[in-house]
């Protein structure tokens, strides 16, 4: 399936992971069975995550996030909205992709539902 950017481009975010790639097995020559889909998997995260905290930021800019303890409001993201990131994700495509003897690194552009996202912040006050 083919994703196509959306018609309002204001609402496109873009993040940027990585996933650290296993050694090289001596005795095979190669990435052990599975690297390479578990360094994508943790760099698309990665990628989704930091998206997920522009979308936060621009919500609290524009006074839509919760309110009050600061450092409270970043334990609430941290363990309630961010483990939830793709719940909150309308759409995604990814930009680039590649990897290096180490890594392998995601770019994506995501479009986040941020009415769910805001009220998902707004009950922080409640």
């Amino acid at each position: 399936m083919e994703a196509h950017a959306p018609s309002d481009p204001g609402g496109v975010l873009t993040g940027k992971g990585r996933g650290q790639l296993h050694p090289i097995d001596p005795r095979t020559g190669r990435d052990p069975a599975g690297s390479s889909l578990l360094a994508r998997g943790s760099a698309v995260r990665q990628a989704q995550e930091a998206a997920m905290r522009q979308a936060i930021a621009r919500l609290a800019a524009e006074g839509r996030a919760g309110e009050g303890n600061g450092e409270r409001l970043d334990e609430f993201i941290e363990r309630e909205l961010l483990p939830r990131t793709a719940d909150f994700i309308e759409r995604r495509w990814v930009t680039g992709e590649g990897r290096d003897e180490r890594f392998y690194f995601v770019t994506l552009n995501v479009v986040f539902d941020t009415a769910a996202l805001s009220a998902a912040l707004t009950r922080f006050n409640g």
